[in-house]
């Protein structure tokens, strides 16, 4: 974390400047990016391997989607805007369901904390 903190920091420091928030854009993708290799190491150090990688392609595809809504109203008005990236989050959610990425354990686990949440909301 630390390190992924870091190379984020540095890069905006280099970056901002001379590319505004695009550089702010590539300091904070390089940083995740960081972060996914060391989440990797430590992974296959606890001798998990890498060989379930080949799970992430449901979320890069909901990813993808969600691009894509943000892509097509990027050069709109802001209402547009907001439809772009309301529309890319259902569409997000919609792909994850539909290519069944969580199991029915984890789809339990998440409705007992959002219930958990509502409930102490109360």
């Amino acid at each position: 974390m630390a390190a992924a903190l870091i190379v984020n920091a540095l890069l905006d420091l280099l970056l901002i400047h001379l590319y505004s928030f695009i550089g702010a854009a590539i300091g904070t993708l390089v940083g995740e990016g960081v972060l996914f290799f060391a989440g990797l190491l430590m992974l296959n150090r606890l001798g998990c391997g890498l060989g379930s990688l080949w799970l992430l392609w449901r979320p890069l595809l909901a990813g993808i989607a969600l691009g894509l809504c943000c892509w097509v109203t990027k050069d709109m008005k802001l209402a547009s805007t907001f439809f772009g990236i309301f529309s890319g989050m259902v569409v997000y959610t919609g792909v994850l369901l539909m290519f069944q990425t969580f199991t029915q354990q984890e789809r339990s686990l998440l409705l007992d904390a959002m219930r958990v949440r509502l409930s102490a909301g109360n």
